[in-house]
């Protein structure tokens, strides 16, 4: 559900292995997968999913086992209500979006039990319709939010480690999720707005110290909320030199292209967590704003004359 970047990646590996995936994606991009298929393109080479099962409606798809739920998280509300036809009495959700809060608007719409929170780490982009390209990772975590190693938790990570991702069964995939809020509500806004790769930015003293601050912040709010996370858990340059490094961001990628970012998603949640706990977080709320602006502005229809 939402075969972009992410999720075209993992669900063209899954078709590869032999699973029946069913793309969800609109615009062009869908257009182009279903005229031409469906191609990744990866430091190693590149394979295709052709003919892949491409549509926007899923009522025209059925019941199905599994769902993974990877469209940005400005639209998770709008494509949950969409997937209801996917839906039968056992099919579970795996959530492999940005963010901390998205489980929680899924599951209003879709009923409690259905959801699995989970992380995706992998550096990916849609560099034209129809085309993914795979830049760095491609593993996930996933767990039930009760810690309970469930049943049908073994049974998907077997189906992602039989494709070929590395899929780890987490008990504290809360704690998980956070982990990951650290560095996006970080570098994905700073570099949104500086317009630099992560590598540019890690190398810019001033720009690395503000992203390590705004971690900080984040880490001081979840660990006011009781969770497992602290900075021996966070990269700042030891990555520098990775592929993830040196590809941009999917905020900056939104930025260029004049589409709505995740900052509500990332900085918004920790700033709405914080409060919460009573932990002030000024630097999140200052880049809250800041992407807010810039993306006003790169969304707004250039003048006239």
């Amino acid at each position: 559900m939402g075969a972009g970047a992410v999720g075209g990646y993992f669900g063209a590996r899954l078709a590869t292995a032999g699973n029946e995936v069913h793309f969800i994606a609109r615009g062009p991009h869908l257009e182009a997968i279903r005229q031409r298929g469906l191609l990744v393109r990866n430091p190693d080479g590149e394979f295709a999913i052709k003919p892949a099962r491409a549509t926007d409606d899923p009522s025209t798809v059925g019941e199905v086992d599994l769902v993974l739920f990877t469209v940005k998280a400005t639209g998770t509300r709008e494509a949950a209500v969409a997937m209801r036809p996917l839906l039968g009495p056992h099919t579970a959700v795996l959530c492999l979006q940005n963010g901390v809060e998205n489980e929680d608007v899924i599951t209003e719409v879709v009923g409690v039990g259905r959801v699995i929170p989970g992380v995706a780490y992998v550096g990916a982009e849609v560099t034209e319709p129809g085309v993914v390209t795979h830049t760095a990772l491609g593993r996930i975590a996933l767990g039930e939010r009760s810690g309970e190693v469930s049943e049908r938790v073994r049974e998907i990570a077997k189906v992602f480690e039989d494709a070929g991702i590395h899929a780890s069964i987490s008990t504290d995939i809360t704690s998980a999720k956070w982990r990951k809020l650290v560095w996006n509500a970080a570098f994905n806004p700073i570099t949104a707005l500086t317009g630099q790769t992560v590598f540019e930015a890690l190398q810019d003293d001033d720009v690395r110290e503000l992203g390590h601050a705004t971690m900080r912040e984040v880490i001081a709010v979840a660990q006011a909320l009781g969770l497992a996370v602290s900075e021996d858990d966070v990269p700042k340059g030891e990555n520098v030199r990775t592929q993830k490094a040196m590809s941009k961001t999917s905020m900056l990628q939104d930025v260029e292209r004049g589409r709505p970012t995740e900052i509500e998603a990332l900085c918004g949640a920790v700033v709405r967590a914080g409060h919460r706990v009573g932990v002030p977080t000024p630097i999140s709320a200052a880049l809250r704003a800041l992407v807010r602006a810039k993306e006003a502005r790169s969304r707004a229809p250039a003048p006239e004359g």
